[in-house]
């Protein structure tokens, strides 16, 4: 005895195997219909229904950090916390620039800052979000020069300026606030090797002495022991490291990165339209899609009633 839903698998797969053949003999109409349903879309879209919105456009190209200005205290950092890549140039500028090509950064720019105030209710009123308005509006044009698209009643070369101040900022809060975390954790090591240095009465370094062969001679070399612990340099130093260290925690964010990061400032704005073609014309490419299965289908059955009055 057969299976009925055997039966029902077999008959399925008869049904959309003669569907798909029906489909491939009528690709002539599937492809005509639906790409003059496209054209008809795309010229209608183009000619007819374009909306032009006017804009204002401003340029701003950036310098490269020249150095790292740590300041007369902030220079001894490196030889406290060691190679810390935030302390590199090319890491500080990578840092920067993807801070800069942030929508979430471009648009804590704007909820935030007292100056983009009367832009946020100009958002409002037009009934989209920050996020919307920015998403195609802010762009590279190369690794240095960036470009800001603004509706024509607002300054937008000062919000641009401004927005480069405002990276510059946030970059170097973040990269010192790390920094400084560091800072700490060397200074709480140096406080607890001073407290073991009073301990066993360290007062001055421990100075070691090796002998070391120089060609045909022998030299001896006095000097702290480099690999030791901390509080073998003596209670005297290791006061003066802390009070060191003390002193570059304290320091401000812009003692450790001082630099201009504007090479040219952003240009007096521009006039610059914006053409929207919205989706139109892949609307009709689906409809005509739809509208050539309905053709085939209608195709079909008139043919075979054709051949059943035939028969």
């Amino acid at each position: 005895m057969i299976d009925n839903n055997k039966i029902s698998e077999i008959y399925l797969g008869e049904l959309i195997g003669n569907f798909c053949v029906i489909l491939w003999k009528s690709k002539v109409i599937l492809i005509s219909v639906t790409f003059l349903f496209f054209t008809f879309g795309f010229l209608y879209t183009n000619f007819f229904i374009n909306k032009v919105v006017p804009y204002k456009i401003s340029h701003i190209i950036l310098r490269e950090a020249p150095d790292i200005r740590l300041g007369s205290e902030g220079l001894r950092v490196r030889s406290y916390i060691g190679s810390v890549q935030d302390l590199s140039i090319d890491s500080y500028m990578d840092a920067f620039t993807r801070n800069l090509k942030s929508i979430d950064n471009l648009e804590k720019f704007i909820e935030e800052e007292e100056i983009a105030i009367s832009f946020k209710k100009y958002l409002k009123l037009q009934g989209i979000t920050t996020r919307e308005f920015l998403s195609d509006k802010f762009r590279a044009i190369d690794s240095n020069k960036f470009y800001f698209i603004f509706p024509n009643k607002f300054e937008g070369d000062i919000y641009l300026n401004e927005y480069i101040y405002y990276t510059k900022r946030i970059t170097t809060e973040k990269i010192v606030k790390n920094l400084k975390r560091i800072m700490r954790y060397k200074l709480s090591d140096f406080k607890r090797n001073l407290e073991i240095a009073k301990r066993i009465g360290l007062d001055n370094p421990l100075l070691v002495s090796d002998l070391r062969n120089n060609g045909n001679s022998s030299v001896t070399i006095t000097s702290m022991e480099a690999n030791s612990s901390l509080y073998y340099r003596g209670a005297a130093v290791l006061k003066e490291e802390i009070r060191e260290l003390e002193k570059i925690i304290n320091l401000g964010e812009q003692s450790f990165f001082d630099f201009e990061p504007i090479l040219d400032r952003a240009t007096k704005p521009e006039g610059y339209n914006e053409v929207r073609r919205g989706h139109l014309p892949y609307y009709f490419l689906v409809l005509g899609f739809i509208v050539s299965l309905i053709l085939v289908v209608l195709k079909n059955l008139y043919e075979n009633s054709l051949v059943r009055k035939k028969v």
